[in-house]
């Protein structure tokens, strides 16, 4: 990895949240992890991430509005969705609000990490677009 990607991990269960931090930092990712949804929302107001994995069934804000909020403000942020209560129509809702992926708890590591590299390599892609056109329009005026 030429450059650090940084995850954005939330989760209400603390020992989900080390397991996970301990995981990708052994990746070599840059990775915060916040238990509470509302705190990560407002990290996320002051700190620019490349994926958010935020665990679905949270006390006050669920997963899913994480994922409507975080599309919304930043529709280039890829989320991966964790849950212990998976259903075919949890994973078909909150891949139709634009989910990057769907992953159930408990998760095997590779599945999880395949997941993690795949959507960071997605972000990279949209930043790389973004600073061409920027170039683009700077220099060409389109």
């Amino acid at each position: 990895m030429s450059e650090k990607a940084h995850i954005l991990v939330i989760d209400d269960e603390k020992n989900y949240l080390l397991v996970l931090q301990t995981l990708l930092e052994d990746e070599g990712y840059t990775v915060t992890a916040i238990s509470d949804p509302e705190t990560a929302l407002a990290f996320l107001e002051e700190s620019e991430v490349d994926v958010v994995v935020t665990d679905m069934k949270m006390p006050r804000v669920s997963g899913r509005e994480v994922l409507q909020r975080v599309k919304k403000a930043w529709p280039h942020v890829p989320v991966l969705i964790m849950t212990a209560f998976g259903s075919i129509e949890s994973a078909v809702d909150v891949m139709k609000y634009g989910a990057f992926d769907y992953i159930t708890k408990p998760f095997s590591n590779d599945e999880l990490l395949l997941s993690i590299h795949n959507a960071v390599e997605l972000a990279r892609a949209h930043r790389q677009y973004r600073l061409l056109q920027e170039a683009m329009e700077n220099r060409y005026g389109i």
